[in-house]
């Protein structure tokens, strides 16, 4: 069975509406152990697709349950879904129903693994990565999360002071990327990191900055260009330059500037030894050469901050 190419009645094409999709959903029934055992064993036992299909649809319900809990992350629930729904799918594929378990329990691990890839792939524009470590970072982070959260709400429901709960929440943080870092043999800079980046999202330049609509981030941007007036002035000055440079070359006795520009003024410059097979030396000697010459060139050009 194709893991995209199951047939579902189901359209979730980003125009549909979630109340709609729920309802839609909702006309799939339930399956009891006995049924879903027998479409089971007909679809690994006997390829039967249409046995997958109801293996599938009659638990449609269960993955928009557990895509609801990473709606937090700011993705459409329906992208979220789908992605869930793959995982169903690549479940009901490998699900073997002698083990004595039902689908739904089997088919959690699947459903989740395809989320959280989801939203790594989707995260950032800066893919945030999906090594085996980093998935397990995740999934590790999002509980240390739910109890971190649930500490803090805790807190303030006791009346307890909201800057000790903080703090309490840093610490407890601080701590558990620690055993993060001990448990994955990474350092803890590199979970702290991780962190960083899965939890706070990318910006879009076209997102609206106020509360007007009208303008955008991308119009708080500091223009980086580089005025004419400016460009004109570098120009000259590169200029200036060129004429400088090119007077103290000219100004260096012939051997020396004759090493200079098979250096420094040819693209590719030229390798010692050819230059010292050409004048009959060796290479030392050559760069004994060079080195006065760019002393000389350096006197001649003090004021001008040029490095050789």
């Amino acid at each position: 069975m194709a893991e995209r190419s199951t047939a579902l009645a189901i359209s979730l094409d980003t125009g549909n509406d979630l109340g709609l999709y729920r309802h839609e959903v909702s006309r799939f029934p339930l399956l009891s152990r006995d049924e879903e055992q027998s479409l089971a064993r007909r679809w690994r036992d006997h390829g039967d697709v249409q046995a997958a299909h109801k293996l599938v649809t009659s638990n449609l319900r269960f993955v928009i349950k557990i895509a609801s809990e990473y709606r937090h992350y700011g993705f459409r629930l329906l992208d979220l879904v789908q992605e869930g729904n793959v995982g169903l799918m690549r479940a009901v594929h490998k699900f073997d129903p002698y083990k004595g378990f039902r689908l739904i329990t089997y088919a959690v691990w699947w459903i989740r693994a395809h989320i959280h890839d989801f939203i790594l792939r989707s995260w950032s524009l800066v893919r945030v990565g999906t090594t085996r470590v980093q998935r397990r970072l995740f999934n590790r982070l999002q509980s240390a999360q739910k109890r971190l959260k649930g500490l803090l709400r805790s807190g303030e429901a006791d009346g307890a002071d909201s800057a000790n709960a903080l703090r309490t929440l840093a610490e407890s943080e601080d701590d558990h990327d620690q055993a993060l870092a001990a448990e994955f043999e990474v350092d803890v800079g590199d979970v702290q990191e991780f962190r960083r980046r899965v939890q706070v999202p990318d910006l879009y330049l076209e997102e609206s900055a106020h509360e007007d609509g009208v303008a955008t981030l991308k119009d708080a941007l500091v223009d980086q260009a580089i005025g004419q007036d400016q460009a004109l002035e570098e120009r000259q000055v590169r200029r200036q330059l060129s004429k400088r440079l090119s007077a103290a070359v000219e100004a260096l006795p012939d051997r020396e500037r004759e090493v200079v520009t098979a250096r420094l003024l040819s693209a590719p410059p030229r390798t010692l030894a050819e230059i010292g097979k050409e004048l009959g030396v060796s290479k030392e000697r050559v760069r004994q050469i060079e080195r006065r010459a760019k002393e000389r060139l350096r006197e001649a050009l003090a004021d001008c901050e040029l490095s050789f």
